[in-house]
């Protein structure tokens, strides 16, 4: 029993302090807030409304009702009622437009929707049409007299050795697709030699089928090597899931 009564005025020279020290406290505070303004007056302070904020909406009007059947009733209705409104101003707007262009006047210009087009901000970078300096790239491109038709291309089309029977029945296929076309058998002739064939013969593109050569399984047309002649560049294909089709005649 003795014990106890000294702790109790022990917390309460405690809280004691703490009351001394909240009052120094805050009389620091009111003498800085004389200073610098106190940090009350600056959230009190109501920040300028934006116009999103300002305009009234349906869902606005409706958010106070509980009731959700309530609530869809009278959304539906101030919906209904916008509706007509818009339709009324639609009418008076066209009818002030024929009475405008019937009195030979100019009728006031119509509002522009905004699309993501007319709100997008202006890029530097783009490059717009009929720009003199991509005009200027693209006429030092080696593939532009292709791209503008000054050229016809000449296409030589050959196979891996010993081509299968389904090399000859897609390359009959692909005969109906390329135009300019002419198969050259490969027979033991190097793809350098081929090159130097074609490029005296004035054809501007080598072909040259590859397949598997799994023929326990079938052999498949699976690569392509393709020569832009006479000085490249070279590109190496892999070719998949191919199909022939037959024409009757």
């Amino acid at each position: 029993m003795g014990g106890g009564t000294p702790r109790l005025a022990k917390s309460v020279a405690k809280g004691g302090g703490a009351q001394k020290r909240k009052v120094s406290g805050s009389a620091d505070a009111s003498e800085a807030g004389g200073v610098s303004g106190s940090p009350g007056s600056s959230a009190s302070e109501k920040r300028p409304k934006r116009e999103k904020d300002s305009i009234v909406t349906v869902g606005k009007q409706t958010s106070g009702i509980k009731n959700k059947i309530a609530r869809s009733e009278l959304y539906g209705k101030l919906k209904h009622h916008k509706a007509l409104e818009r339709k009324k101003k639609r009418s008076v707007r066209q009818k002030e437009e024929e009475r405008a262009v019937a009195a030979g006047e100019v009728p006031k210009p119509r509002q522009v929707p905004k699309t993501i087009e007319n709100q997008r901000t202006p890029d530097e970078t783009f490059v717009e049409a009929g720009d003199d300096e991509v005009a200027e790239e693209d006429a030092e491109d080696e593939f532009a007299s292709y791209f503008s038709s000054s050229s016809e291309p000449r296409v030589i089309i050959t196979t891996s050795r010993k081509p299968s029977g389904e090399m000859f029945k897609f390359l009959e296929n692909l005969f109906t697709v390329v135009p300019n076309a002419t198969y050259y058998s490969r027979r033991s002739y190097h793809v350098q030699e081929i090159v130097k064939h074609a490029s005296t013969r004035g054809f501007t593109d080598l072909l040259v089928f590859n397949e598997n050569k799994k023929f326990s399984h079938g052999a498949r047309v699976n690569g392509l090597l393709h020569v832009h002649l006479p000085d490249g560049p070279t590109a190496l294909y892999r070719l998949s899931s191919l199909g022939t089709f037959f024409y009757p005649e």
